[in-house]
C-alpha cells in the first residue's frame, strides 16, 4: 500500500479536480458550483474517489499477479529439459511482486528421461538463471507495458540457454 498511497499524487489529484471543476464552470456556468457545498466537502469527496481508484487498481494488480503465478508453474528454458517449480512469498533478489520461484526441478527425473531406448536432448539449467527467467516472465505477464521492454531480454536469456 506504500506505493499506492503517495501524498504528492493525492495533492495533484485534488488540484486536478479543482481545475476540472473550474473548466466545467467556465464552459457551463452551472453544474458543480451551483450546489454550494463547502470546500472541505469537495476535498473529502475527491480524496475518497482517489483512494477508491487506488484501491481498485491495487486489487486488479494483485489479481493479475495471482493469475500469473497460478498459470506459470512449468516450462523449459532454451533447449533445456522441462522444469516445474513452486512459489513462496519472498522479498529476495529473484522475487517478482513478492513471490519467488523455489523447488525448481526437472518435470521427470533424469534417469527416467535418459535410458537405453529413448534419446533425449536437453541440458540442466542453473537455478539462478531459471529464477531470473521466471522473475522476468512473471513481470512481463502482469505488466504489459514492461513486457514490450522485457521481451528481448527474455528471448536473449532463452537463447543463451540454447548454447
Amino acid at each position: 500500500m506504500k506505493d499506492f498511497l503517495n501524498w504528492k499524487d493525492i495533492i495533484n489529484s485534488i488540484v486536478g479536480s479543482l481545475i476540472t471543476s473550474g473548466i466545467l464552470y467556465f464552459l457551463t456556468e452551472k453544474l458543480l458550483w451551483e450546489l454550494h457545498l463547502p470546500l472541505w466537502l469537495w476535498l473529502l469527496f475527491t480524496c475518497i474517489v482517489v483512494i477508491l481508484v487506488l484501491s481498485i487498481s491495487a486489487i486488479v494488480k494483485k489479481t493479475k499477479v495471482f493469475n500469473a503465478i497460478q498459470e506459470y508453474k512449468e516450462g523449459c528454458f532454451g533447449n533445456s529439459y522441462d522444469y516445474v517449480w513452486e512459489y513462496r512469498k519472498s522479498n529476495g533478489p529473484y522475487s517478482a511482486y513478492g513471490y519467488e520461484a523455489y523447488n525448481i526441478r526437472t518435470k521427470h527425473p533424469l534417469n527416467e528421461l535418459n535410458n537405453e531406448h529413448t534419446i533425449t536432448y536437453g541440458h540442466e539449467v542453473n537455478e539462478y538463471n531459471a529464477k531470473r527467467i521466471i522473475q522476468l516472465t512473471i513481470v512481463a505477464m502482469v505488466n504489459k507495458d514492461m513486457a514490450k521492454l522485457l521481451q528481448p531480454t527474455i528471448e536473449y536469456l532463452h537463447y543463451l540457454e540454447k548454447l
